[in-house]
């Protein structure tokens, strides 16, 4: 039995590293999962790109502001076609999980 963070329409099965909508696994690749879990154990806090780039991928990370931004792209994609989209833009700000 995995530890879990459920919602209403999805959850995430941490030790396998997989979410689910409505049961229903989405393809996530392994950045996009951690941006996704990362927010959700957060939920409805508010991040900057900067905050969620040194949680998600570290400070040593290869990585920018601009890949945050095409990951959360990415994700807001897979999840549109469950018609379900967790991920908010707070302008000026950042992002948040809120479902």
């Amino acid at each position: 039995h995995s530890v879990r963070i459920s919602f209403a329409q999805s959850s995430f099965h941490l030790s396998e590293k997989k979410f689910l909508v409505r049961d229903v696994a989405v393809p996530l690749t392994k950045g996009e999962y951690e941006i996704c879990e990362f927010l959700a154990r957060n939920s409805g806090q508010v991040f900057t790109k900067e905050q969620i780039l040194e949680q998600v991928f570290g400070f040593g990370s290869e990585s920018n502001d601009s890949t945050i931004v095409t990951h959360i792209k990415n994700i807001r994609s897979k999840l549109q076609e469950f018609d379900y989209a967790p991920i908010k833009t707070v302008w000026g700000i950042g992002y948040k999980w809120k479902e």
